[in-house]
């Protein structure tokens, strides 16, 4: 496969023109079907849209966020499989002092993921893209040697780097490649669970320490503390709203919290305690659950312990409150490519960080479809 060469400084750009034409190609190729003038610019704009971000981010400035709203029918995954297939083929034939660009692409499952990668490597007849997911895990080897790395929208919101380090390691693994730092991120559809809700009751807080035992406590001595420290800075909280009677109050702003910690060891060690017979009971169901209810009351205080928190009370209950964006905003060429981008709340949490990108007209049209409903007379 052959393509045109565009440069901007030391890296090497995919040709608008030439996208337009490849995926121009395909379509007609596939769907036996030419393509309409609308359709062609919106893909020139799809293709402006990929190298603005990548030369952003290749000078280091603040990312921001590129919304594309390609109507259903527009084939969106086929261009992201196109042009990440150009961009691997052009960098494999770089040269001196012409850098590569690497690209991750976020699907919605893992099936989607597989089939991204599967239909880039037969679009250049090499293995240039791997999956990175629970069912196929790639090596540190494959992700950095492949241009093209696919994940899923789960991976991608649990591998949000915090403030206290937590998965740092696994999102430089993502992020970065042979080549650098990657430049590009097509994020297809839109993200769901972008906002995570964090809760701890400070009476179950309270019995989870409890559970602390003093072996745990030599071993993680920093991450005893930060959960000790939270529990007399939620009692301080629960007085003063029980003294002035309010409802709800700011504890901290995020960055202000007065501790952090990784508890992932700590955590590691609780999930395997005895908890069905340290109450007496000898039910591994009962282990399990209980297991899994202080390990979410655990992983809860290490997100309020990273960003800000409010106290609040309904009835005679005091819990720790939280909110947060559960994507990184700090990603490398952030491109989305969602179709519902016009109604999405999650373009208003960003604020001045994300850009929707107007669709040409006439692309698809959806005028002549009949709707067929069909309802049950039980209901």
């Amino acid at each position: 496969m052959t393509a045109y060469i565009g440069l901007h400084e030391q890296y090497a750009l995919v040709s608008p023109r030439t996208f337009v034409d490849k995926f121009t190609q395909r379509w007609t190729e596939e769907f036996n079907m030419p393509a309409s003038e609308p359709l062609r610019k919106l893909r020139r704009i799809m293709a402006n849209t990929y190298q603005q971000s990548i030369i952003s981010t290749s000078q280091d400035q603040p990312s921001r966020w590129h919304v594309l709203q390609p109507p259903t029918g527009s084939r969106k995954t086929m261009g992201a499989v196109v042009y990440a297939g150009l961009q691997a083929d052009l960098n494999a034939s770089v040269t001196d002092g012409v850098k590569p660009v690497g690209v991750m692409i976020v699907t919605r499952l893992k099936a989607q993921a597989d089939e991204v990668v599967s239909q880039i490597n037969s679009y250049v007849r090499r293995g240039v893209a791997i999956a990175d997911h629970s069912d196929h895990r790639a090596t540190p080897e494959q992700l950095a040697d492949s241009d093209i790395v696919v994940i899923t929208h789960e991976a991608y919101t649990s591998a949000k780097e915090t403030l206290s380090g937590i998965n740092a390691d696994r999102w430089r693994r993502l992020t970065n490649w042979r080549g650098g730092r990657r430049l590009l991120t097509i994020v297809d559809e839109a993200l769901a669970n972008v906002v995570r809700h964090s809760q701890v009751k400070l009476d179950e807080l309270s019995r989870v320490i409890g559970y602390i035992t003093h072996e745990m406590r030599l071993t993680h001595p920093t991450q005893v503390e930060a959960l000790e420290i939270l529990r007399e800075e939620m009692l301080f909280q629960a007085g003063v709203n029980d003294g002035f009677q309010i409802g709800t109050a700011l504890a901290w702003e995020a960055g202000h919290s007065p501790a952090t910690a990784d508890l992932s060891g700590l955590r590691a060690e609780m999930r395997r305690l005895p908890y069905d017979r340290i109450i007496g009971k000898d039910d591994d169901k009962e282990r399990d659950r209980l297991a899994k209810r202080y390990d979410k009351t655990l992983a809860a205080a290490e997100e309020l312990l990273d960003q800000h928190a409010f106290m609040a009370l309904k009835g005679n209950e005091h819990t720790l409150n939280s909110s947060a964006l559960a994507v990184p905003l700090e990603l490398p060429g952030p491109v989305v490519l969602d179709a519902t981008a016009g109604v999405d709340l999650m373009y208003d949490l960003m604020e001045d960080r994300a850009d929707i990108i107007p669709t040409p007209r006439g692309v698809r049209d959806y005028g002549d479809v009949t709707l067929h409903v069909a309802r049950r007379e039980d209901l």
